[in-house]
């Protein structure tokens, strides 16, 4: 088994109560059967305590006021401080840590949804390595797996973050370079012409194609009264998504109306002073532009591979390309509030985009059915928001 990691990933250490949000609450933790038959068999006084409040039909820890019945006023776990960490669920076990899964290969990463997760990868000064080792375990095969198209579609996601870290261009001429080849490559999946993906991907590689493509888009920049209205679309798609907590439906509201409720010229000149701002904001500790870097990279790492389940490596792309848009949209929201923003203000918001958007399964289908359909969502217009 290969198995795949970001050369940060055992950077990670929960730091448990110091941390500024919970994982133990917003959301539903399932228990793996395993761990819920140990459950069961817990005798005494905290065996009651297990008993009345674990969902065993359901497998899942009951919620008190959308907290974990087991999150103590310290926001410590009182199953780890009674039983022990051995007896903590997969879910509690692993989080933040996540894999995927193909086979013969797992890649592991760490979710953004979780703060300190968000620190390690937006301060990640250094271009992000992904190490591999092979161990010794059984696999089981998958099903009707594509292995050819695998190859390709991981060949297609080197290609795509050795582009992103390019860092001799811009990072948005970056992602739109990327996205133009993820366009092509989805082309070539609906037409099943797997053998001609490699020569397209090596393509993109050329410096020659690189220069014509970045004329091309050129077409695509200085149209920002028609961005204004895309962008606002493509914003309000946080308005058709599950909600996971309250506050996060509150803030993207009150952050709509900051952005967009003054008109276009107001968006207008506020966005120009916001990125004049940020390049020169010295209090973040890393230029912005290598944290837009990262999270392009993470959302491509984590997803990308995963169309070979779905066929639409497109819509993996839109993923990664829209949600920069609206985390950078939330960040000059933020600005636009404080008249600042530093380091803690860009955690706070990638963590709770995270939180909301990756960790509903229904979110991600919906976005990218929405992805599918409605015109803000189009090549044509992405680009523009991403350019002009």
């Amino acid at each position: 088994m290969l198995y795949s990691v970001p050369d940060y990933y055992n950077r990670f250490k929960c730091i448990a109560d110091q941390c500024e949000d919970t994982c133990c609450a917003g959301w539903e933790i399932m228990i793996d059967p395993k761990t819920l038959q140990k459950y069961k068999n817990v005798k005494g006084g905290f065996g009651n305590c297990l008993q009345n409040s674990i969902d065993f039909h359901r497998g899942s820890f009951k919620q008190y006021n959308h907290r974990c019945a087991f999150l103590n006023d310290d926001k410590l776990c009182d199953i780890h401080a009674e039983l022990g960490s051995a007896m903590l669920c997969d879910t509690c076990r692993k989080y933040p840590r996540h894999m995927e899964e193909y086979e013969g290969v797992r890649d592991l990463s760490l979710s953004m949804s979780c703060p300190e997760v968000a620190r390690i990868i937006l301060s990640y000064g250094d271009r992000v390595r992904f190490l591999t080792k092979e161990k010794e375990s059984e696999s089981e095969p998958f099903e009707g797996f594509d292995f050819l198209l695998y190859t390709k579609l991981s060949d297609a996601r080197n290609c795509i973050i050795g582009t992103l870290q390019n860092r001799t261009l811009d990072v948005k001429l970056r992602a739109a370079i990327c996205f133009a080849l993820t366009h092509d490559i989805q082309n070539r999946i609906n037409n099943q012409e797997y053998s001609t993906m490699e020569r397209l991907i090596n393509r993109y590689k050329a410096d020659k194609v690189v220069d014509h493509i970045i004329h091309k888009l050129q077409s695509y920049q200085c149209k920002e009264e028609e961005r204004f209205k895309i962008i606002q679309k493509q914003f309000s798609l946080l308005f058709r998504l599950e909600v996971l907590r309250t506050e996060w439906t509150d803030a993207t509201r009150s952050a709509f109306h900051e952005l967009y409720g003054d008109g276009v010229k107001k968006y207008l000149t506020n966005r120009k002073h916001f990125l004049a701002y940020m390049s020169q904001n010295e209090e973040l500790g890393i230029p912005y532009e290598i944290m837009l870097e990262q999270l392009y990279v993470y959302f491509v790492y984590t997803y990308f591979a995963g169309s070979i389940y779905d066929e639409n490596a497109y819509g993996k792309m839109k993923l990664a390309v829209i949600s920069l848009l609206i985390i950078q949209e939330l960040c000059q929201a933020r600005w636009q509030g404080k008249g600042s923003l530093n380091f803690g203000d860009i955690v706070d918001i990638a963590h709770k985009y995270s939180r909301e958007v990756e960790h509903s399964d229904n979110n991600l289908k919906k976005m990218e059915k929405l992805f599918g359909k409605k015109k803000e969502f189009y090549f044509e217009k992405i680009l523009i928001a991403l350019l002009s």
